[in-house]
């Protein structure tokens, strides 16, 4: 009786403090003052307090319920909701909305509800202004049950903040997005040209912890594709995965989805994935292979045993690598071609079957992807199996097995260089043994690359032997090659390539196809010996186009020497004066 006694007293000073705007001014008869002059004036409204204002859910930490719901624990009268909304966030903390309008009517139940939630341990990071329409949609979704991100209000704002990051990066040319949060905000960043840079604009990059969250929870919640979530919606306090189809105009895509918990705050990686082929290479040269490197892949391409595997670091173009491989292959369409990706990322021509992995980020599960689909592709007839990453005991057991079955395997894996591919192998991560990785027929081709930015056509009169002279004398003498050709990035660079001075990438590359010499040395712990007979194959020239027997380094000091990359890039594999020439 009492509660209904105070909801309808409430609900008339709410309602009050609305119309009050629409009356008109009543005239009222002049009286005279008290003789004392000590008349009790009416006291003028105090002014709203200095508030911030809400206009979105996105603005707000995430939203796990709301304190002033119906029966919620410190429920309010249904009056009081018009005005007033307690929400609760991760680490007992809450937030508080209060129409401005009725502030000064509700204020007292504002404070006495801040009271309420102090005393049971819930802190009120925030208090602030917001509309009637705001607070409504976020009781409603407590009655249907719908998750925060479902309120009308919040999504529109949401989407299109993360349709500005995907078009910023299609815009650019990007290959990535990393999304760093610390603390309340986060930085926005893109590689572009193979460099990181943070995104222009206004905001320099800079967003609220809340609009990350909001725009990027958004996606994960209801963009992710059926199949491909590690987790059934977005959180910050784990490791996800996923797949996100996109589209943006005529562009379709997918969004290679990557996130991950930190230190007082989390990341969040996303790689585009075109599924049309802005670049249209036709040969392995077009990528930036010499004649020498694409013709290794040709004749790799007529044999249908042993492993052909593509390394590098991240974002060096394997997998790309990989599918060209495949697309290329002569006679494709006479040979059963079964790909395993995790997940499928975009559709391979020539192939049979696509087969997309779901694996699990637990340490602790026992059964894996691989083990299941292993008997399948036995089983399936396979000509060649595109395995994709090599990256743990269960895909480097499962490649194993391929092999030692007489199957072809085509693989990729993290490593920076044809040396360090063995390594990685046999570490406990994956589980190779050295004698299995040297055996007669376990390899057809092993090829580590990278991506290196391309300079601008503005960069032409830039010369290297007049912007970094002390750098161009030292090749000189060290190398022994002509450095006239040789160019630097413009500063500024022009509108063509955004004021970055470069515009694309190329890609620079060792391979090789291990001979028994070399393996034997390797199963007999020769390191140095096996790098010895593999690099004996150079022709000891760094200004010719002959690439057997050469290094990443040596690769990227002769596209340098061509005037194609800025000879600063090459220091990135190597220091010119630490260079162990062979």
């Amino acid at each position: 009786m009492a509660t209904s006694y105070l909801g309808k007293w409430i609900g008339r000073f709410v309602e009050s403090s609305h119309g009050a705007q629409t009356q008109k001014p009543v005239a009222r008869p002049a009286t005279s003052k008290p003789a004392s002059g000590r008349g009790h004036a009416q006291a003028p409204h105090k002014p709203l307090p200095s508030l911030p204002t809400v206009t979105s859910v996105a603005e707000l930490p995430s939203i796990q319920h709301i304190y002033t719901a119906a029966k919620a624990e410190f429920e309010i009268p249904d009056s009081l909701k018009l005005a007033l909304v307690a929400t609760g966030h991760e680490g007992g903390t809450a937030s508080m909305l209060v129409d401005p309008a009725a502030f000064r009517q509700a204020s007292i139940h504002v404070d006495s509800l801040r009271e309420r939630l102090r005393k049971s341990q819930i802190r009120v990071t925030k208090l602030a202004f917001a509309d009637r329409d705001l607070i409504a949609a976020i009781y409603k979704t407590e009655r249907r049950g719908e998750s925060i991100e479902d309120a009308a209000p919040s999504v529109s704002e949401e989407s299109r903040l993360f349709e500005t990051f995907i078009r910023y990066g299609i815009d650019n040319h990007a290959t990535d997005i990393h999304v760093v949060v610390k603390g309340q905000h986060g930085v926005v960043k893109f590689r572009i040209d193979g460099i990181m840079e943070v995104m222009r604009g206004p905001t320099n990059g800079i967003y609220t912890r809340e609009q990350v969250v909001g725009a990027f929870g958004y996606a994960y919640n209801k963009l992710i594709g059926d199949r491909t979530g590690s987790h059934s919606s977005f959180t910050s306090d784990d490791f996800q995965s996923g797949m996100i189809p996109y589209r943006v105009g005529d562009r379709a895509m997918n969004l290679r989805w990557q996130s991950a918990r930190g230190f007082e705050g989390f990341t969040v990686y996303i790689r585009y994935l075109l599924k049309d082929k802005t670049f249209k290479a036709e040969r392995f040269q077009d990528f930036g292979y010499e004649d020498d490197q694409a013709e290794m892949f040709t004749r790799v391409g007529r044999t249908r045993k042993g492993m052909i595997l593509i390394c590098g670091e991240t974002n060096s173009g394997k997998s790309t690598a990989l599918t060209h491989y495949i697309e290329t292959l002569p006679d494709r369409d006479l040979l059963n071609i079964i790909m395993v990706e995790d997940p499928v990322e975009k559709e391979v021509a020539g192939t049979s079957l696509q087969i997309s992995l779901q694996r699990t980020l637990s340490v602790d599960s026992e059964k894996t992807p691989f083990t299941e689909v292993q008997g399948v592709l036995m089983r399936s007839d396979p000509c060649i199996i595109a395995q994709g990453e090599i990256r743990d005991l269960d895909s480097g057991t499962c490649a194993k097995t391929l092999l030692e079955s007489g199957h072809q395997v085509l693989a990729t894996t993290h490593a920076p260089g044809i040396m360090d591919v063995f390594v990685r192998l046999t570490s406990s991560e994956i589980g190779f043994s050295m004698e299995s990785l040297t055996r007669p027929r376990f390899w057809s081709l092993v090829a580590c690359q990278a991506l290196v930015p391309k300079l601008c056509w503005c960069s032409h009169d830039q010369y290297a032997d007049e912007t970094i002279p002390h750098i161009t004398e030292f090749i000189r003498a060290r190398f022994d090659i002509d450095t006239s050709r040789m160019r630097t990035k413009r500063d500024g660079g022009c509108d063509s390539c955004g004021g970055r001075g470069t515009k694309g990438q190329t890609v620079v590359a060792e391979i090789y196809q291990p001979t028994r010499t070399f393996l034997q040395e390797l199963r007999d712990g020769h390191d140095f010996e096996a790098e010895r007979i593999w690099r004996s194959d150079s022709d000891k020239r760094f200004d010719s186009p002959n690439m057997r027997g050469k290094t990443m380094f040596e690769h990227a000091l002769y596209k340098a020497y061509i005037g194609l990359i800025d000879p600063r890039q090459v220091e990135t594999f190597d220091l010119f004066d630490q260079y162990e020439i062979v």
